[in-house]
């Protein structure tokens, strides 16, 4: 199982690369590759610039459709991977919960994306992916169609891990707040202090 973190979003309500953003000294995707790390055999990065991300030393991939959001992500994320399925995850995730991760991917489902729901919706970034879905995602990107993750997830068959599962491992569901604004970091700093 190979971990794919995507880092190729433009951050425009963050105002800056939020995968850089501070988080208690370090960048905010250090945080995330260290728990991926912790739960994966390998982790890698997809953005269309390698440089800001080289003091990781984990691998880099770009996009083979660029600026086509994070369908595009994913499909570079299934072509890189040597593993049948891949977890991908945001680069903007601080609070990750290593248990309801080895959980997630501890699943044995016939269904090709295994996710999480919180709220009423899935959760895309969140999620475990098999590599037969590079086709069906080849095909969109290169026929031009726009679509996001979550109507690519529900146009499949998919396993949902419930909110109420999901909260067992993290009561207040903020394993999956992400940091979109500089607002939201900061309230997630706060969390993370009060343990």
């Amino acid at each position: 199982m190979e971990t794919a973190i995507l880092a190729g979003g433009r951050s425009s309500r963050f105002g800056a690369n939020k995968a850089l953003a501070d988080w208690f000294g370090a960048p905010l995707i250090a945080t995330i590759a260290e728990k991926a790390g912790a739960v994966t055999e390998k982790v890698f990065i997809i953005s269309n610039d390698e440089a800001p991300y080289r003091f990781l030393d984990i691998p880099v991939y770009p996009d083979i459709y660029p600026g086509m959001g994070p369908l595009s992500g994913l499909h570079s994320a299934l072509s890189h991977a040597a593993s049948n399925r891949v977890m991908v995850l945001a680069c903007d995730m601080p609070l990750l919960n290593t248990d309801l991760l080895r959980h997630l991917i501890s699943i044995r489902s016939w269904a090709p994306v295994i996710t999480v729901e919180a709220k009423g919706r899935i959760e895309p970034l969140h999620s475990v992916y098999h590599r037969s879905l590079l086709h069906p995602a080849g095909l969109l990107l290169a026929s031009g169609v726009g679509m996001g993750l979550t109507r690519f997830i529900e146009s499949l068959p998919h396993r949902t891990l419930s909110e109420e599962a999901v909260r067992r491992f993290c009561p207040s569901l903020v394993c999956l707040a992400s940091a979109n604004t500089p607002e939201a970091l900061a309230r997630l700093k706060g969390v993370a202090l009060r343990g």
